[in-house]
């Protein structure tokens, strides 16, 4: 009876002693995990970042390839960044091409500047970008929003386009699906698209530490070092570390109210969230003179269901518009098709610009 006694709290402590080793132990490798995840993404920033002063903000950018090559210049799409190029950015180096990644404003590494900005703004930073790298004309291509600053690109500067990547937007006013809708039809779309705008959402909160916020990002499951999801988390004024946290004023998406603005009161939306719906890509391309791949997701949950509209922008631009379709498939056509992703682009750029050079030859 007085062995059972005694072991008791030796017990207790012995499985005292096993918890505690079991959080060092997650707490020394979730330590180890974001270390080797700093470690790969510094040495991918210092082989593949960047960054350039532009009159409105200090861009960050990623490049890969030979610098002499034809340039490819990619702008991510809402809520991502440069990065989303990483795995296919590559695959277009090798196939004979300089890629060109940026963050625009709010994103990635790239900070929300001072002073009123629009998609256009982000446009002259892309400009600039290749005025700095000596680049002339460059293929300008882009998802959601990145295509229509794509679009905005080709407005601002035509001559410095030698052909367009547009996936999932660009192609078609913004808000014209939007207006098509019922009141009721359009409160109930608009309340899914700002259902991030919870102040629980942990995407929208501060941490003390860059590691808390990887840890928070990082799938458990995934046994790669995910070194990658560094890029969306930044540092912010008040020296707390972020990954949403001011995107959703930029953008309109604070509340349902605000995205209705952008929608059907758009005066009253900051500059950025209402540029979207000042670009006309029937009025901006009735001149059209470069080749256009039109990169259109198919699915009856595409948040952008522009199916008709890009037949008509199709046959009104022939014979500059490839119209690809990609049934099944809601929005992010390089995320869930990468592979035809990649080899559709590759098969356009590579049949104009040898077009494109015969036709310098020939003059």
């Amino acid at each position: 009876m007085s062995y059972h006694i005694c072991l008791k709290p030796l017990l207790l402590l012995m499985a005292l002693i096993s918890v505690h080793l079991v959080a060092t132990s997650q707490q020394q490798t979730d330590l180890s995990s974001y270390t080797q995840a700093h470690q790969l993404y510094t040495a991918y920033e210092a082989r593949h970042g960047n960054y350039i002063q532009t009159p409105n903000v200090r861009l960050h950018y990623l490049s890969w390839g030979d610098r002499k090559n034809p340039a490819v210049v990619w702008l991510h799409g809402s809520l991502t960044n440069a990065y989303e190029l990483m795995s296919i950015a590559p695959l277009l180096a090798d196939a004979g091409y300089f890629v060109i990644a940026m963050d625009y404003y709010g994103h990635g590494q790239t900070p929300i500047p001072a002073h009123e900005v629009s998609l256009y703004h982000a446009a002259d930073d892309v400009h600039v970008l290749l005025d700095e790298l000596n680049i002339s004309k460059a293929y300008i291509g882009g998802f959601s929003r990145g295509a229509y600053i794509a679009t905005a690109f080709y407005d601002s500067y035509p001559s410095s386009v030698r052909g367009l990547i547009l996936e999932e937007g660009g192609t078609v006013a913004f808000n014209s699906y939007f207006h098509t809708l019922s009141d009721a039809t359009l409160d109930s779309l608009i309340q899914k698209q700002t259902a991030l705008s919870s102040q629980s959402n942990p995407y929208l909160q501060e941490y003390d530490s860059q590691q808390a916020a990887f840890d928070f990002l990082k799938d458990s499951t995934d046994q790669s070092s995910q070194f990658e999801l560094l890029s969306w988390i930044s540092r912010n004024k008040q020296d707390k570390w972020i990954i949403y946290k001011d995107l959703e004023p930029f953008l309109g998406l604070s509340t349902a109210e605000d995205f209705k603005n952008i929608v059907l009161r758009p005066s009253k939306s900051p500059m950025f969230a209402r540029s979207i719906t000042s670009i006309d890509p029937m009025i901006i391309y009735r001149n059209l003179s470069v080749p256009v791949l039109l990169m259109e997701a198919c699915s009856d949950t595409d948040p952008l269901p522009f199916d008709e509209e890009n037949r008509i922008f199709t046959k009104q631009f022939k014979p500059w518009v490839t119209h690809k379709r990609y049934p099944g498939i809601e929005h992010n056509i390089h995320f869930e098709q990468p592979k035809l992703f990649t080899k559709d682009i590759i098969e356009f750029l590579n049949q104009h610009y040898h077009d494109d050079q015969r036709s310098t030859r020939d003059h």
